[in-house]
């Protein structure tokens, strides 16, 4: 509609005569052809269409374009599409919406949790995050997006070792990537060295990987306040404490802590010579 309007107000003032005088002269600038002496554009001949061309359909196909994103998106974020093209759409959303990422975390892309884990979102490269990372100790990487590979070129020439456990976006990390990450975090700590833990924003799948790290670290800890304990340092899922993954590893490491606690505390001789301890 826009372009219509203008696209007729241009051809009335292209094809309008200058008859400042009756006879139209030849210092009247006035010209019988109103298809020629438009804008000075040399031996070529426009019309007000050519200015403001009129396509519907490009109108049309951006707006379904959009409408078609937006859709996906919301249907990503809400975990309603298969398997298969949640991945995929990972992969296609992750560039696109990546910066309005950034603003909901600013000014906190990353947060200490420890004496050893950073947690935070997907460190970029150009944007010089493995470099501010690398000056706060940072030698270790857990990456659980399945999405971004992560800044592999800055890592290697910084000397840093990345770990990467691709996990979908809005799913929970396995239990053996989850025991892999603990490892990697243990492997480092014992070096003296920091572990930046992340996803695309560090408060999903990272944060599953982060609350397992603090559970084997605090094992008297009920799963509850440790929970808390990570909200009060980062915003992370309400219900992390309820995947059935974390759920698992806080349990394991609670048999091995009630195993160990176990101690001989008394000894008596059989009459077969075999040994009989009481456990508290």
């Amino acid at each position: 509609m826009v372009f219509h309007e203008a696209s007729s107000v241009l051809r009335s003032l292209l094809t309008t005569n200058n008859h400042g005088d009756e006879g139209g002269g030849e210092g009247s600038g006035g010209n019988d052809d109103p298809e020629t002496d438009l804008i000075g554009l040399g031996h070529d001949t426009y019309d007000a269409d050519d200015v403001f061309p009129q396509r519907p359909w490009l109108v049309v196909a951006t707006w379904g374009a959009a409408a078609l994103f937006a859709t996906g998106f919301f249907l990503f974020q809400k975990s309603l599409l298969p398997p298969r093209l949640m991945r995929l759409a990972g992969r296609v959303y992750f560039w696109p919406t990546l910066p309005f990422t950034y603003l909901k975390l600013f000014p906190d892309l990353w947060n200490p949790i420890d004496e050893v884990v950073i947690m935070g979102g997907a460190p970029v490269g150009v944007l010089g995050h493995p470099e501010a990372l690398y000056r706060q100790g940072v030698r270790g990487v857990v990456n659980l997006c399945e999405e971004y590979r992560g800044p592999v070129d800055q890592y290697r020439n910084l000397g840093m070792e990345q770990l990467r456990l691709p996990t979908v976006d809005h799913f929970e990390p396995p239990l053996a990537d989850i025991e892999a990450a603990v490892r990697f975090i243990h492997t480092h700590a014992k070096l003296g060295n920091r572990v930046y833990v992340h996803c695309k924003a560090g408060h999903g799948r990272s944060a599953a990987v982060v609350l397992c790290w603090l559970i084997d670290q605090n094992r008297q800890e009920d799963i509850f306040s440790l929970h808390n304990k990570l909200m009060g340092i980062r915003r992370v899922r309400k219900y992390l404490f309820n995947q059935p993954n974390i759920l698992s590893f806080y349990h394991s490491r609670r048999k091995q802590q009630d195993i160990k606690s176990m101690s001989p505390i008394a000894e008596e001789s059989t009459t077969d010579g075999r040994a009989v301890f009481e456990l508290n």
